[in-house]
């Protein structure tokens, strides 16, 4: 139980940084209202992955005679797809100017800024990929019915009190949220992913 908690916090925390769209909102929101404008934009991301959760559950189980055929390709696959992940974030620009606009946020209620999260979650096909994909490799293939949920709350739980941190914290530190700390926190990520893929790779190939 403890080692599906332990990969599922770690997890989550690894799906908030790297959210994209969403993760810029939620700063967005911080700028503006702290943790008011952005705990409704966090609820509405972790309804949409408990969603995800639900299908990686139910879908995983279908695929594990599969991986443990083909275990070896399979999880070079995923070595691949992280080192790609990874060279997008070291290759990543960022840009002042986002799709989500301060003023425009600002005039959003609490539901429209959930509805917003959610919809942005929920549509981006990706992140059903991404929650069947962990559930379908190691280690999390091999729990049990109840660690797989224990492990998919764990990380739906981190996700949510990262965000709202992310919130609470962009308020704080407003003056450090400019293009060298995006820079610095996509190069961050960018090594994490490769590295991550890297050791996949080896793993099977040596």
């Amino acid at each position: 139980m403890w080692a599906s908690i332990g990969y599922g916090l770690t997890t989550g925390f690894v799906m908030s940084v790297s959210l994209g769209v969403v993760f810029f909102m939620l700063i967005q929101a911080g700028l503006i209202g702290g943790i008011r404008k952005g705990l409704p934009i966090a609820l509405g991301v972790i309804s949409g992955d408990l969603i995800f959760v639900a299908l990686a559950v139910k879908f995983s189980g279908y695929l594990k005679g599969f991986l443990e055929t083909f275990y070896d390709y399979w999880f070079l696959l995923g070595g691949v797809v992280f080192c790609v992940l990874g060279l997008g974030y070291l290759l990543k620009k960022y840009r002042e100017q986002h799709d989500e606009s301060e003023s425009k946020i600002a005039q959003m209620s609490a539901s429209q800024l959930w509805l917003r999260a959610f919809l942005i979650n929920i549509a981006n096909p990706a992140n059903l990929t991404w929650w069947i994909g962990l559930f379908s490799l190691p280690p999390a293939i091999y729990f049990t019915a109840v660690n797989q949920w224990i492990f998919g709350i764990s990380a739906v739980a981190s996700i949510f009190i990262t965000e709202v941190a992310i919130a609470w914290g962009s308020g704080k530190v407003k003056s450090l949220l400019n293009e060298q700390f995006m820079k610095r926190l996509n190069t961050g990520m960018g090594v994490l992913f490769m590295g991550i893929g890297v050791y996949m790779i080896v793993s099977v190939l040596v």
